[in-house]
């Protein structure tokens, strides 16, 4: 039994390589079913489609007019007119440059949402390790408080014991039973939601160890994270999306064009001609041009507040984990749990302990043996964040 408890214990601290391994692979069937990243690309396409629309040019216009004499229906005059209006040149040229950064923040806001999700399901993953974990210790103390219950039904019969130890020893196989119950419940939740994540496919269900990844370097990690954050992309592509739109609204103040062809004709003789006309901006692109000064000043403080709040979090989640690390090293160096099972166990049978003191001890045992795997869930969730950029 004793050996079984060191084993579930080492699955916090191993350092296999093909746990990563396995952990990939769910994340990649995860990104190819999961229906909300698809239905975020789609409309990530959609508004592209949306956004590149908004530069073409307007749609040419046809116009014919037939005309008669009052005085002699046969004396007939007709006008062919095909236009086509256009903005100033320079302004197709800015709203090109202003649409290209408005495309990378879409396509940075679709990947930011790409890496919620798969951080998501990572951290569902991590949660079913931590749980098998669990399990694996719960059937284990089960299967020997099984077996110290024979024992001392035995004991009990032979008037070595009391109904009162024997009592006790049911009631800590109730409370495990309870336990796993507990945990076999928690197991099928996260499983489920697992399933959820890949589109309601079928998908192997991790049960490894976990990635084995060291606390970074702080600077390292932040420089990276800052270098590669989409939620930066995105504030800074709106950024730049704005200073480029006060270009096309200076350049609204251009007057628009019309280019077209024009026909007249009527009895026994017809006419060809061009038309050019234009419109003077006097009204149409007032307040435009300091509108899209006051957005770019916002977007600015914008990509500020992103940049700040990242900081934040990074500092938070290495803080946190850095903790979580040194409390993993203190249990490591501290928790010897197969010499303490020893020595309790020796003592029980010496009767240096009663029954009483044996399962307040024991319990203490198998508390630590738990606090370091929940340690070690949460040490893994916090590297999961800080390596957040990198799905």
């Amino acid at each position: 039994m004793k050996r079984y408890i060191i084993f579930a214990l080492s699955l916090c601290t191993a350092s296999l390589a093909f746990a990563q391994s396995d952990l990939q692979v769910i994340l990649k069937q995860i990104e190819a079913n999961n229906p909300e990243i698809q239905a975020n690309q789609k409309l990530m396409e959609a508004q592209v489609w949306d956004t590149k629309s908004s530069n073409n040019l307007d749609n040419p216009t046809v116009s014919y007019a037939h005309v008669w004499d009052s005085k002699n229906k046969s004396e007939t005059e007709s006008e062919l007119e095909i236009t086509q209006g256009f903005e100033f040149p320079t302004a197709y040229i800015h709203r090109n440059k202003v649409n290209k950064r408005k495309i990378k923040a879409l396509e940075a806001t679709f990947l930011s949402q790409r890496q919620n999700i798969l951080l998501q399901a990572k951290e569902v993953c991590l949660d079913l390790i931590m749980l098998h974990q669990q399990k694996t210790i719960l059937d284990q103390r089960l299967n020997y408080a099984d077996k110290l219950y024979e024992a001392y039904q035995k004991m009990l019969e032979a008037g070595d014991a009391t109904s009162i130890e024997v009592n006790k020893i049911k009631l800590e196989k109730l409370n495990i039973q309870t336990e796993s119950t507990i945990n076999a419940s928690e197991l099928k939740k996260k499983e489920a939601e697992l399933v959820t994540l890949n589109g309601n496919k079928p998908i192997s269900i991790l049960h490894s160890e976990y990635p084995s990844i060291d606390l970074p370097d702080y600077n390292l990690i932040k420089d990276e994270a800052f270098d590669s954050s989409f939620d930066i992309q995105y504030a800074r592509s709106e950024y730049e999306a704005a200073v480029k739109q006060i270009a096309v609204n200076k350049a609204g103040w251009f007057p628009h064009l019309e280019l077209g062809y024009k026909r007249n004709s009527g009895t026994g003789h017809h006419a060809n001609g061009l038309v050019v006309g234009f419109s003077i901006p006097l009204f149409n692109n007032r307040g435009k041009v300091s509108s899209a000064k006051a957005n770019a000043i916002s977007k600015a403080f914008s990509e500020d507040l992103v940049k700040n709040k990242l900081q934040s979090e990074i500092y938070q989640s290495y803080e946190e984990a850095k903790a979580m690390k040194e409390q993993i090293d203190s249990y490591e160096k501290t928790l010897d749990i197969e010499g303490a099972l020893s020595l309790l166990e020796k003592a029980l049978q010496g009767g240096e302990l009663s029954m009483t003191a044996y399962f307040v001890e024991i319990a203490t045992v198998y508390q630590s043996a738990q606090n370091l795997i929940q340690i070690q869930n949460m040490y893994q969730k916090q590297i999961a964040k800080l390596y957040k950029h990198r799905l």
